[in-house]
């Protein structure tokens, strides 16, 4: 029993590093700007800078699997806007397109994201834009 608090006392430094750097994980996918301050806590965060740049104040929380969203697709008349003037048949319409739909339906900008300072969002919650 006396090794194994000794053990513990040892190992507990240790695994609590390690588990930062797995709790402190996050991707970003998009050409568009991320700005993290200080103190963030994020746990598998994605932040999609697709459509605008991201920038996130000091002391803030993201809960599990959170969600910073700037992409967005672009609709004309209820279709989306790359399908407008294409009538291919659905097997087609990916070699058209591509994966999100392109230039013409992602718009490269203008869907920028502020957080704030001291700010805690639960898990798993998207965050967007204001329109």
């Amino acid at each position: 029993m006396n090794l194994r608090i000794r053990l513990r006392s040892l190992l507990r430094p240790v695994v609590r590093y390690l588990a930062f750097f797995y709790y402190n994980s996050y991707y970003q996918e998009g050409d568009g700007k991320l700005t993290l301050g200080h103190h963030i806590g994020q746990c598998n965060v994605l932040f999609n800078t697709a459509s605008g740049d991201v920038t996130v104040g000091d002391y803030t929380i993201f809960g599990y699997n959170t969600m910073v969203l700037t992409g967005r697709h672009l609709f004309d008349g209820g279709k989306r806007a790359s399908l407008k003037d294409v009538d291919l048949d659905k097997s087609e319409l990916n070699k058209h397109l591509g994966w999100g739909g392109g230039p013409e339906e992602v718009p490269p900008r203008g869907f920028d994201i502020n957080i704030g300072r001291t700010v805690v969002s639960s898990h798993p919650v998207p965050l967007l834009p204001e329109e």
